[in-house]
């Protein structure tokens, strides 16, 4: 149990999870489950050397609605995208993550210090149930006190 809950590091790297994290935010790891709508680092599986910071947006068995139409299926793996489709390398290119690849739950970002706080989840306005803004236009990201996600309490998105 303790390996589980050793943290591990990533970095931010790119722009494919705007807005709610920046390049340069850095993240602490945990091996706990994750459900949709929870960011996750993964290798990636075309070069698993290399980190991928996404949003799950379906487990085993799931699919996730497409723009455009069309469905991206789970099967045994996981559905992984970015905030920011139009800079995100993600399942839509190469499909479904397995397990195995699965690095862990982000929860708390560390750095930079005016950032600093737990990482957001991806709800739905008026509901408990998690789900990725990019599928249904009514979701935003909000924290667990309830701010837009990646703002601080008193800050402003602009900044």
């Amino acid at each position: 149990m303790v390996g589980l809950l050793r943290p591990r590091r990533v970095e931010v790297v790119g722009e494919s999870m705007l807005p709610s994290l920046r390049p340069g935010d850095r993240l602490l790891l945990v091996r706990l489950p994750a459900a949709p709508g929870t960011v996750v680092a993964v290798a990636d599986p075309r070069q698993p050397s290399r980190t991928l910071v996404k949003r799950l947006a379906a487990g085993p068995g799931g699919e996730v609605p497409l723009p455009g139409g069309g469905h991206l299926r789970a099967g045994r793996g996981y559905v992984v995208l970015g905030d920011n489709p139009a800079a995100s390398t993600d399942s839509t290119e190469f499909g479904a993550v397995p397990r195995g690849l699965m690095r862990g739950r982000a929860v708390y970002r560390y750095a930079p210090p005016h950032r600093r706080g737990a990482v957001s989840v991806a709800r739905p306005v008026g509901s408990e149930l998690a789900a990725p803004r990019w599928c249904f236009p009514r979701c935003q990201y909000r924290d667990r006190s309830g701010h837009p996600a990646g703002v601080a309490p008193g800050r402003s998105q602009k900044e």
